[in-house]
C-alpha cells in the first residue's frame, strides 16, 4: 500500500506539471487570438480617425483653376480644369 501512495504522489506531481504546460499553451493561443482581434479593432478605429484627419487637411475644397468651391472627391467640377 505504501508504494501505491507513492505512485499516486508521483502521478499527481506529473499531472500538475502537464496541466501547467497545457494551460500555458492554451493561454498563449487564446491570448494570440484575442490580441489579433483587439489589434484589428484598434487598427480599424485608428485608421478611421487618421483618415478623417488626413481628409480634412488634404482634401481640396476649391478648384485650383476657377477658385469655386466644390464637394469633396468630385473631379468634374470645372470644365476649364479638364482643358489644362
Amino acid at each position: 500500500m505504501v508504494q501505491y501512495y507513492k505512485m499516486m504522489g508521483i502521478y499527481m506531481k506529473t499531472n500538475k506539471q502537464t496541466n501547467k504546460q497545457t494551460n500555458k499553451q492554451t493561454n498563449k493561443q487564446t491570448n494570440k487570438q484575442t490580441n489579433k482581434q483587439t489589434n484589428k479593432q484598434t487598427n480599424k478605429q485608428t485608421n478611421k480617425q487618421t483618415n478623417k484627419q488626413t481628409n480634412k487637411y488634404f482634401s481640396i475644397e476649391f478648384c485650383l483653376y476657377c477658385k469655386k468651391k466644390f464637394k469633396q472627391f468630385k473631379y468634374n467640377h470645372c470644365i476649364l480644369w479638364d482643358t489644362l
